[in-house]
């Protein structure tokens, strides 16, 4: 595990939880990631920001993680969203084509937003 990664806890309010990532999303990172967002989503919060603007690198097992994410969220009746990717995420999420699978949008006030109205 990449000693530099940080998952930090944002607000957990109105049935959001929030995650600020920092570091390299690899597999052991992963595993820390899907096991807090699953602890959230057991106490019965359904929708999840995740944060990615400060991740240098995600590996597969990481996009992989996301996708259980994704659609874990989405079978609690909730959705996954991605804020303000690095560089280096929205690059690994464009060659992969995971536009269309993933909702990622520019920053958390957008990711926010999208909660409230419901969009």
């Amino acid at each position: 595990m990449s000693q530099s990664f940080e998952i930090r806890d944002g607000e957990h309010c109105d049935g959001v939880a929030t995650f600020h990532l920092n570091g390299r999303l690899e597999a052991q990172e992963a595993t820390l990631l899907r096991e807090r967002c699953f602890e959230v989503m057991d106490e019965g919060v359904s929708n999840v920001i995740i944060v990615l603007s400060d991740v240098s690198f995600v590996a597969s097992s990481g996009i992989g993680c996301l996708l259980v994410l994704s659609e874990k969220t989405g079978a609690a009746g909730g959705r996954l969203l991605l804020a303000s990717p690095s560089e280096a995420v929205a690059c690994v999420i464009k060659l992969l084509n995971l536009g269309q699978l993933l909702e990622v949008v520019d920053s958390l006030d957008e990711a926010r937003s999208r909660f409230m109205v419901g969009t």
